[in-house]
């Protein structure tokens, strides 16, 4: 009886979390996908590119410009002009790099041009936002947010909601700057 009970309690929490997920399984889950994201670039640079690439773009944190620059440089090259994959990752590793080291106008141009190959990529279109936001640029933001949703792979209950969550702030933001009490 005592098992059943836990059987109960540990499905009775898995579908409230996939039926009503909380913000915290929002976040969770976005996390998750993020470093997904991470680790499948990752798999494509080694498997595309040379050894001494991955060294390079992963190499120490400090050492992150000299690793922006060489992503530039394997961006102008032919092979990665003609193959769209890699070129679209390579964009999205460029994006992070700005973005993480507090210039998201470079991180925009990025993630900008990884979206005309994959428009409707959820974690392109979700940082695209972010960023738009971090410069105030809150109907930029929205577009995206708007434009994440639409990922052809389908997103999960806890991703739509997150997405809804920042619209709606994004939206009584506007209304409340517009109507100051």
């Amino acid at each position: 009886l005592l098992l059943m009970e836990v059987i109960i309690c540990i499905a009775m929490t898995m579908v409230r979390s996939i039926i009503f997920p909380r913000a915290k399984d929002c976040a969770t889950e976005y996390d998750f996908h993020e470093k997904r994201l991470e680790e499948q670039i990752r798999q494509l640079i080694t498997d595309k590119l040379e050894q001494q690439d991955l060294n390079h773009l992963y190499g120490p944190p400090d050492q992150w410009q000299a690793a922006a620059d060489h992503c530039r440089r394997l961006l102008a090259k032919d092979r990665v002009c003609q193959d769209a994959a890699l070129r679209f990752n390579l964009l999205l590793k460029l994006a992070r790099f700005y973005e993480q080291n507090g210039d998201p106008q470079h991180s925009i141009q990025y993630l900008t041009e990884a979206l005309s190959i994959q428009p409707r990529h959820f974690i392109a279109n979700f940082r695209l936002a972010m960023n738009y936001e971090w410069i105030s640029a809150p109907d930029d933001a929205l577009r995206h947010y708007r434009q994440a949703l639409q990922d052809p792979g389908g997103i999960s209950r806890a991703m739509a909601k997150l997405v809804a969550a920042q619209i709606d702030r994004l939206q009584n933001n506007r209304q409340e700057s517009a109507h100051p009490s």
